[in-house]
């Protein structure tokens, strides 16, 4: 694993813009951070050809959590989008704004 962290990859995104020189934590991090998609391509030195970044085995685990953050983040829209929070008591109603009573 410490070789791994020492290579530097090519990658290309599906809109042709491709990024040279990216260590090998920081494609962890764009992954993680869904910068860099399971689909985009990866530069495989051994076989000399563009691969999806999905079948390096190397970053499956980057992957998984890209796909937990992704739909935590949508979770988390969502929750914004439809309850309303009361800022006095915390209450959280789904379906009309808490009323506070008098």
């Amino acid at each position: 694993m410490t070789e791994d962290k020492q290579i530097k990859w090519n990658v290309k995104k599906a809109d042709g813009k491709i990024y040279s020189e990216v260590d090998t934590a920081v494609l962890h991090k764009w992954i993680q951070e869904n910068r860099i998609l399971k689909n985009d391509y990866i530069w495989d030195r051994e076989r000399k050809e563009w691969v999806y970044i999905k079948s390096m085995s190397l970053f499956a685990n980057s992957i998984e959590q890209a796909k937990k953050y992704k739909a935590y983040k949508e979770t988390e829209r969502v929750t914004r989008e439809t309850n309303s929070i009361c800022t006095a008591c915390g209450y959280i109603d789904r379906r009309t704004r808490h009323k506070m009573p008098n």
